[in-house]
Protein backbone atom coordinates (compact mmCIF):
# COMPACT_ATOMS: atom_id res chain seq x y z
CA UNK A 1 0.00 0.00 0.00
CA UNK A 2 2.85 2.23 0.77
CA UNK A 3 4.43 2.17 -2.68
CA UNK A 4 0.51 2.70 -4.39
CA UNK A 5 0.24 5.71 -1.91
CA UNK A 6 3.18 7.32 -3.37
CA UNK A 7 2.53 11.05 -4.55
CA UNK A 8 1.00 10.88 -8.38
CA UNK A 9 0.56 7.47 -8.49
CA UNK A 10 -3.28 7.06 -8.54
CA UNK A 11 -3.14 8.46 -11.57
CA UNK A 12 -0.42 6.05 -12.52
CA UNK A 13 -2.12 3.06 -10.97
CA UNK A 14 -5.26 3.61 -8.89
CA UNK A 15 -5.28 2.69 -5.11
CA UNK A 16 -7.47 0.21 -3.35
CA UNK A 17 -8.45 1.03 0.67
CA UNK A 18 -6.54 -1.33 2.73
CA UNK A 19 -9.76 -3.09 3.46
CA UNK A 20 -9.66 -4.40 -0.51
CA UNK A 21 -6.29 -5.35 0.05
CA UNK A 22 -6.70 -7.32 3.28
CA UNK A 23 -9.91 -8.84 1.75
CA UNK A 24 -8.12 -9.91 -1.47
CA UNK A 25 -4.99 -11.28 -0.32
CA UNK A 26 -6.93 -13.96 1.90
CA UNK A 27 -8.52 -14.88 -1.68
CA UNK A 28 -7.43 -17.87 -3.42
CA UNK A 29 -8.55 -16.48 -6.68
CA UNK A 30 -5.69 -13.51 -5.96
CA UNK A 31 -2.14 -13.61 -5.44
CA UNK A 32 0.07 -10.65 -4.46
CA UNK A 33 3.19 -11.68 -5.51
CA UNK A 34 6.52 -8.76 -4.34
CA UNK A 35 9.84 -7.61 -6.61
CA UNK A 36 12.33 -7.64 -3.89
CA UNK A 37 15.59 -5.62 -4.19
CA UNK A 38 18.57 -6.26 -2.45
CA UNK A 39 18.52 -7.45 1.71
CA UNK A 40 15.04 -8.41 1.13
CA UNK A 41 13.68 -4.70 0.53
CA UNK A 42 10.32 -4.39 -1.24
CA UNK A 43 10.79 -2.73 -4.33
CA UNK A 44 7.34 -3.53 -6.28
CA UNK A 45 4.56 -5.51 -6.24
CA UNK A 46 1.81 -6.94 -8.78
CA UNK A 47 -1.87 -8.12 -7.98
CA UNK A 48 -2.91 -11.03 -9.85
CA UNK A 49 -6.75 -12.00 -10.04
CA UNK A 50 -8.07 -15.38 -11.64
CA UNK A 51 -5.70 -17.81 -10.26
CA UNK A 52 -7.53 -20.86 -11.01
CA UNK A 53 -10.62 -20.16 -12.80
CA UNK A 54 -11.73 -22.44 -15.39
CA UNK A 55 -11.29 -19.83 -18.48
CA UNK A 56 -7.92 -19.86 -18.03
CA UNK A 57 -7.40 -15.99 -17.85
CA UNK A 58 -5.66 -14.41 -15.54
CA UNK A 59 -5.85 -10.61 -14.84
CA UNK A 60 -3.04 -8.16 -13.69
CA UNK A 61 -5.04 -5.51 -11.45
CA UNK A 62 -1.77 -3.92 -10.46
CA UNK A 63 1.65 -3.50 -10.69
CA UNK A 64 3.70 -0.66 -9.50
CA UNK A 65 7.23 -0.12 -8.17
CA UNK A 66 9.14 2.14 -5.84
CA UNK A 67 11.27 3.94 -8.24
CA UNK A 68 9.56 3.39 -12.03
CA UNK A 69 11.18 4.30 -15.09
CA UNK A 70 14.12 2.38 -13.85
CA UNK A 71 13.45 -0.48 -15.62
CA UNK A 72 12.48 -2.93 -12.93
CA UNK A 73 8.83 -3.20 -13.41
CA UNK A 74 9.59 -4.62 -16.58
CA UNK A 75 12.16 -7.29 -15.54
CA UNK A 76 9.46 -7.60 -12.61
CA UNK A 77 6.24 -7.76 -14.69
CA UNK A 78 8.34 -10.26 -17.41
CA UNK A 79 8.37 -12.82 -14.50
CA UNK A 80 5.12 -12.34 -13.43
CA UNK A 81 3.86 -13.31 -16.73
CA UNK A 82 6.12 -16.26 -16.70
CA UNK A 83 5.22 -17.33 -13.23
CA UNK A 84 1.05 -16.52 -14.11
CA UNK A 85 1.55 -19.20 -17.65
CA UNK A 86 3.48 -21.86 -14.94
CA UNK A 87 0.61 -22.67 -13.67
CA UNK A 88 -0.25 -24.65 -16.13
CA UNK A 89 -4.01 -23.82 -17.30
CA UNK A 90 -3.64 -19.98 -17.67
CA UNK A 91 -4.41 -19.61 -21.60
CA UNK A 92 -4.56 -15.76 -21.68
CA UNK A 93 -2.97 -12.89 -19.53
CA UNK A 94 -4.34 -9.85 -19.64
CA UNK A 95 -4.54 -6.22 -18.04
CA UNK A 96 -5.60 -2.35 -18.41
CA UNK A 97 -3.98 0.43 -17.52
CA UNK A 98 -4.57 4.08 -18.43
CA UNK A 99 -4.75 5.24 -21.91
CA UNK A 100 -2.25 7.86 -21.61
CA UNK A 101 0.25 6.12 -19.46
CA UNK A 102 2.96 5.90 -22.34
CA UNK A 103 5.70 4.41 -20.37
CA UNK A 104 4.17 1.26 -18.76
CA UNK A 105 2.10 0.70 -22.57
CA UNK A 106 6.04 0.81 -23.56
CA UNK A 107 6.76 -1.84 -20.89
CA UNK A 108 3.87 -3.90 -20.90
CA UNK A 109 4.67 -4.05 -25.35
CA UNK A 110 8.42 -5.19 -24.31
CA UNK A 111 7.28 -7.80 -22.60
CA UNK A 112 4.81 -9.10 -25.14
CA UNK A 113 1.44 -7.78 -24.62
CA UNK A 114 -0.50 -6.36 -27.42
CA UNK A 115 -3.19 -3.87 -26.94
CA UNK A 116 -6.75 -5.17 -28.04
CA UNK A 117 -8.52 -1.90 -27.56
CA UNK A 118 -9.84 1.19 -25.30
CA UNK A 119 -12.04 1.01 -22.77
CA UNK A 120 -13.38 4.77 -23.36
CA UNK A 121 -14.16 6.95 -19.85
CA UNK A 122 -14.17 3.32 -17.65
CA UNK A 123 -12.25 4.66 -14.16
CA UNK A 124 -13.40 7.64 -12.58
CA UNK A 125 -10.00 9.25 -10.55
CA UNK A 126 -10.20 10.86 -7.21
CA UNK A 127 -10.83 14.41 -8.76
CA UNK A 128 -13.69 12.69 -10.73
CA UNK A 129 -12.73 12.88 -13.87
CA UNK A 130 -12.89 9.90 -16.01
CA UNK A 131 -10.21 7.97 -17.58
CA UNK A 132 -9.54 5.56 -20.76
CA UNK A 133 -8.09 2.45 -20.40
CA UNK A 134 -6.52 0.46 -22.93
CA UNK A 135 -6.72 -3.47 -22.88
CA UNK A 136 -3.59 -5.52 -23.52
CA UNK A 137 -3.03 -9.41 -23.90
CA UNK A 138 -0.66 -12.01 -23.90
CA UNK A 139 -1.90 -15.61 -25.16
CA UNK A 140 0.02 -18.68 -23.97
CA UNK A 141 0.69 -19.26 -27.92
CA UNK A 142 2.29 -16.12 -28.10
CA UNK A 143 4.29 -16.69 -25.01
CA UNK A 144 5.78 -19.80 -25.51
CA UNK A 145 6.93 -18.50 -28.82
CA UNK A 146 8.68 -16.02 -26.71
CA UNK A 147 10.23 -18.69 -24.65
CA UNK A 148 12.40 -19.45 -27.79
Amino acid sequence: MEIERQPGFEHLVGRSARSIHEELVGDPGHAYLLGLGEGGTVRGFAILRGIGEPNGGIYLKRIATRNPGQGFGSAMLALVIDWAFSLGNTHRFHLDHFADNERAHRAYEKCGLRQEGVLRQAYRLPDGRFADLAVMAILRTEWEKRQG
